[in-house]
């Protein structure tokens, strides 16, 4: 499925800003932990903040903590994924445009950057 995203530098470092739904971002990302994983940078999950996000959750109809989840991913693997837009729109600057991001063409795994414990909590109630 094609998403509409944006496109934009800050600096050198390229980012991409558009919506996934839980079931893109469950499948298709992970956790690198630090001392776990070659790569790892982020800690443990913190099971006392993560029962208290899923008690939350499971009391209210509202989601009252931020739902952004930052997701990090290697330039050669996005690009893959990522087409010019269709339309003709407004551009701001020469470093931002809008993209199309394929979801079917994701053959990588997202990097959580921000946000594992909001998706552990999301796969608690959801799959237990």
């Amino acid at each position: 499925m094609k998403r509409i995203a944006q496109e934009y530098y800050q600096y050198e470092q390229k980012f991409i800003s558009l919506t996934l739904n839980y079931h893109t971002i469950n499948s298709n990302s992970e956790v690198l932990v630090y001392g776990k994983h070659k790569y790892g940078y982020q800690r443990e999950v913190n099971e006392l903040h993560l029962n208290k996000m899923v008690a939350t959750l499971q009391k209210t109809d509202e989601i009252i903590s931020p739902t952004s989840i930052l997701l990090g991913v290697s330039p050669e693997e996005i690009d893959r994924c990522v087409t010019a837009f269709d339309f003709q729109t407004e551009k701001i600057t020469d470093r931002e445009r809008t993209v199309y991001l394929d979801t079917d063409k994701i053959d990588f795994k997202f990097r959580i950057i921000d946000g594992q414990h909001r998706i552990k909590a999301f796969n608690k109630i959801f799959l237990e």
